[in-house]
């Protein structure tokens, strides 16, 4: 296991240098150290030592607005268009990964899950990447080792339905003898995915009858 760097005054993360560590407040319930940083730009900023060690935080958020003008330039100069479908893609990996705040961050920046530096700062790159590694609109972006990072070495092209297969919640039943996941029996038995979860989960039906009694259109299950 890797060792936890101690932080001291005076230790550079990106563009911060640490001053001192902030003392905690009495209300405040975060488990991790924060610390008092200069920025190479002129202003403070204060972190969470956690997010100094991992790369998260490196600058007093100079460095994305920096970024963010520069991927703006990039866009005009290469006419790529803003909010294109990869646009998108980009932008919600990154969202997944640094912003606390995300819905998903707990399963992905939460988890130490990161977006290599070529991509993170320069959509042009992951583009590029993207039309190289046979990208088309409607599919999504997929890591091939879910503990792994966004980067080229981990990443792929695949359908929704394949990476809701490969997902780490995806159940797995037993059916006449054989183990497959709820996706993959739906697809073979041809029988509706919402449906057949919802019997499952909502009324605890058993693996038998959710997926032999026959379904009816707007039929409440009972």
């Amino acid at each position: 296991m890797k060792a936890k760097i101690k932080i001291m005054p005076g230790m550079r993360f990106g563009r911060l240098v640490t001053i001192k560590k902030v003392e905690k407040l009495p209300n405040d319930k975060g488990k991790h150290n924060k610390w008092l940083c200069q920025c190479d730009c002129g202003n403070t900023k204060v972190a969470r030592s956690n997010l100094l060690r991992n790369g998260q935080t490196k600058s007093c958020g100079c460095l994305m607005k920096e970024t963010a003008v520069k991927n703006s330039k990039s866009r005009i100069t290469h006419g790529l268009a803003f909010k294109t479908p990869l646009y998108t893609i980009w932008s919600g990996m990154k969202q997944r990964c640094y912003y606390v705040d995300h819905k998903h961050y707990k399963d992905y920046g939460g988890r130490g899950i990161c977006v290599c530096c070529d991509w993170r700062e320069n959509f042009k790159s992951f583009y590029n990447w993207a039309l190289n590694n046979g990208y088309k609109e409607g599919l999504t972006i997929d890591r091939i080792d879910y503990n792994g990072n966004y980067e080229p070495s981990n990443c792929r092209w695949i359908t929704i339905i394949e990476q809701s297969r490969n997902k780490r919640s995806n159940r797995l039943l037993e059916y006449k003898g054989e183990v497959k996941s709820l996706i993959e029996w739906c697809e073979i038995l041809g029988l509706k995915y919402s449906t057949i979860r919802a019997r499952l989960n909502k009324y605890h039906w058993s693996v038998e009858k959710s997926f032999n009694k026959p379904i009816k259109k707007h039929n409440n299950e009972k």
